[in-house]
């Protein structure tokens, strides 16, 4: 290890945490990338790789103790918020926020409790810790059951009746005694996401953006990308506002990146969760090309407590996130991404498999290939790139094949 430089331990090797690693580099530090996967994405970028789980705080903190790390960080990851903080407060290192503060916004259970107690508004739920609580069950169906300590939502599902519920409880046992299932009534409407930076203990918010998100079955639903402004009121807008500064206070957030996710149906608005982190993949490109804000740099200089101008703008254009999808197969490559980029059909992309990755049988977020940055002047426009750079690019498997989901795209 080379001990000239200070040492940032990064928390997770996935693609957004590669901007990260460069963004450190600059600043002059010997980056040391924590991740249990063998070649994570963002391995080849930092200057040491450790496999390690960076859900386990007792190893972190002695990576870090051994390595006299000088920052703890983790910007794009849902559970490491908790072992950034953890191990940050133990060292004395700069963080965004407590170790409490951490398993409040992490953790579903107490995710939830918190907005109950501060009237943030947010669909009626119960916890069950073992089977016997669902007979008690007084909540209306269809219903959401997660787990509360997972942060995947492959774990999440549309539950009909009592028997769909007990068959979920014994598909995720584990997740019953490891903190309990939560199980929510179902609110229809959008689903919005609000990306926001807190300062000054004050919910700056720089875009709300509408997710299109279709059904893979009864049961389950698939994301296919998100565009910016979203389609809500101008109520609907006041309101979350209002709600965006009920959560810095409920959580007691400051000088950290934030965002939430809601259900917007007409003037009515329910939050389903929060994260006080940048919200993951290309997104921190997105809030840049729309509002000229970079919140990935000013994240790091906020927990370096360097002084900057918070500056950000309306949209000026339509903005969306699209995500290419890919059957079953060996990742190989993705071609035409550089002449899409090159003929202004697309703004940027970010890779979401290397090469030689299995992408399982299934459709789920593990299907996700790449993500693609398209902005345009009007609906009409941005859904003709769309269409364009679906019928341009390809994805191929580890053979030469084209494995691309085409009728998986995202409709403006």
């Amino acid at each position: 290890m080379n001990n000239n430089k200070p040492v940032a331990i990064v928390l997770g090797g996935t693609h957004p945490h590669i901007a990260l690693i460069k963004n450190l580099k600059n600043r002059g530090y010997y980056t040391v990338l924590v991740d249990y996967l063998e070649n994570p994405p963002a391995k080849f970028f930092a200057d040491e790789h450790i496999r390690e789980s960076t859900f386990d705080k007792e190893a972190l903190l002695e990576i870090s103790r051994k390595a006299k790390a000088s920052l703890v960080i983790n910007l794009f990851l849902d559970q490491p918020v908790q072992t950034a903080a953890y191990v940050s407060e133990k060292l004395n290192l700069p963080a965004y926020m407590s170790y409490e503060t951490a398993q409040k916004v992490t953790n579903k259970g107490f995710m939830k409790k918190r907005m109950y107690e501060n009237k943030i508004p947010t669909a009626k739920y119960c916890i069950i810790n073992n089977l016997d609580d669902a007979e008690e069950i007084s909540l209306k169906y269809p219903l959401i059951a997660k787990p509360v300590a997972e942060n995947a939502s492959i774990a999440i599902k549309r539950i009909y009746c009592y028997d769909e519920l007990i068959n979920y409880l014994n598909d995720y046992a584990n997740g019953v005694t490891n903190g309990g299932i939560i199980i929510e009534e179902l609110y229809k409407g959008i689903e919005i996401q609000i990306d926001c930076f807190v300062k000054d203990k004050t919910a700056h918010i720089l875009l709300i953006r509408q997710k299109e998100i279709v059904p893979i079955n009864k049961y389950e639903k698939l994301l296919l990308g998100s565009f910016s402004p979203a389609q809500i009121s101008h109520k609907a807008e006041k309101k979350i506002d209002g709600i965006a500064q009920k959560i810095v206070k409920a959580y007691e957030l400051d000088n950290t990146p934030m965002h939430f996710q809601a259900f917007v149906d007409g003037d009515t608005v329910n939050v389903i969760e929060i994260a006080g982190r940048l919200p993951g993949v290309i997104s921190y490109k997105i809030i840049k090309n729309a509002t000229g804000f970079d919140i990935l740099d000013y994240s790091v200089d906020t927990l370096l407590r360097k002084e900057g101008s918070l500056y950000y703008h309306k949209p000026r254009y339509i903005y969306s996130i699209v995500i290419v999808h890919a059957q079953p197969s060996v990742f190989g490559k993705i071609t035409g991404l550089e002449d899409l980029v090159g003929q202004k059909i697309i703004d940027d992309f970010i890779l979401q498999r290397n090469e030689g990755m299995v992408i399982p049988a299934g459709l789920s977020k593990r299907n996700r290939v790449a993500s693609l940055l398209i902005s345009a002047e009007s609906t009409k426009q941005i859904q003709e790139k769309i269409d364009d750079a679906f019928q341009k690019m390809d994805v191929l498997d580890s053979n030469g094949n084209s494995v691309m989901i085409r009728n998986l795209k995202l409709t403006v």
